[in-house]
């Protein structure tokens, strides 16, 4: 997709209804992911509850935006975004008997990943390569897989393209077909040699909806788009070496993922009800997102497609 250069050809021609329903998908996806009999929220309810209240009033509240500007305790909280709200979980989880507390590991400070071993154990030197009729079997979960895929890059194009509106300083560059190449590319690497799915997506959409929302804030906050998040890379790449981090951090792993999945599903609604210009879009996005967080991207696409073409008026649309 990205060295054919469809990948952007794409991105303009699918219409903003079903762009817009597939942003309402993933978010509500993500909610419901969370709140089902089986999601986290049924074993930690105290601990997500207050976490995500943080989260939420931090990230997209006016009030605190307010307060930061006469506050420097204030300042100082919102400059690390969801931070402040895995800190509260730290505290709270414990005390109310959800989590284990914390045990700080001093065993050793650096710990450096086995890649030897991970690459003796997964590599195709090691295990070999996959039959020609498993890559066959493996066409239709392709399809989802980059319909899903699909929704990322949409997602980082709305951030960008708000960010850009508010901040004229700096010209960003959101290019789908270079998206497609570096993530085809790294994904090509990690399947030859260590394989592990949770960094094969696109994109991080609460992280980078964080990070955006302080480029918003202006130049003191941020200097660049490109700089925030190589520091936040570089950042996380350092911490999870760090042995007594990691061993502070770990017992609350499952509340911060589900805080970081529920800022993901307000980012995703708030920016699929701004895509849709019309009541016919709305229409289309929520039928259509509704059958995608429910029934998955396979078949959200389809009626959001079959939608499209019943109920828009194509010919003025060419025109």
């Amino acid at each position: 997709m990205g060295m054919t250069g469809f990948a952007q050809k794409l991105i303009k021609i699918i219409p903003d209804s079903i762009k817009s329903g597939i942003l309402l998908g993933a978010g509500i996806g993500a909610i419901i992911g969370e709140f089902k009999d089986i999601g986290r929220f049924n074993i930690y309810p105290i601990s997500i509850t207050i976490g995500a209240a943080v989260a939420f009033y931090v990230l997209f509240s006016a009030s605190f935006v307010h307060k930061r500007k006469s506050s420097k305790l204030f300042d100082n909280v919102g400059k690390y975004g969801m931070l402040s709200a895995i800190i509260i979980a730290i505290i709270i989880g414990p005390i109310v008997q959800e989590l284990p507390f914390p045990s700080i590991d001093f065993s050793s400070f650096i710990k450096i990943p086995d890649f030897a071993g991970l690459i003796a154990t997964f590599s195709i030197a090691n295990i070999g390569l996959p039959s020609l009729n498993m890559f066959i079997s493996a066409l239709p979960m392709i399809v989802v897989c980059y319909i899903i895929a699909f929704g990322d890059f949409v997602t980082a194009g709305a951030l960008i393209t708000e960010a850009s509106e508010v901040r004229t300083d700096e010209k960003i560059d959101f290019n789908p077909n270079r998206s497609n190449l570096i993530s085809g590319l790294r994904n090509v690497l990690m399947a030859l040699i260590a394989p592990y799915i949770q960094l094969c997506g696109p994109l991080w959409a609460a992280t980078t909806a964080t990070i955006a929302q302080r480029y918003k804030e202006g130049k003191d906050s941020m200097d660049s788009i490109f700089s925030g998040v190589g520091t936040f890379r570089l950042c996380t790449m350092i911490s999870v070496m760090i042995v007594p981090v990691v061993s502070i951090v770990q017992p609350i792993l499952p509340v911060a993922l589900s805080l970081t999945m529920l800022v993901q599903g307000f980012v995703c609604t708030r920016l699929a009800m701004s895509i849709c210009k019309t009541d016919l879009d709305r229409g289309i996005s929520g039928v259509m997102g509704a059958v995608l967080a429910t029934k998955g991207a396979a078949w959200g696409l389809g009626v959001g497609i079959i939608l499209h073409l019943i109920l828009s008026n194509l010919k003025k649309e060419n025109n």
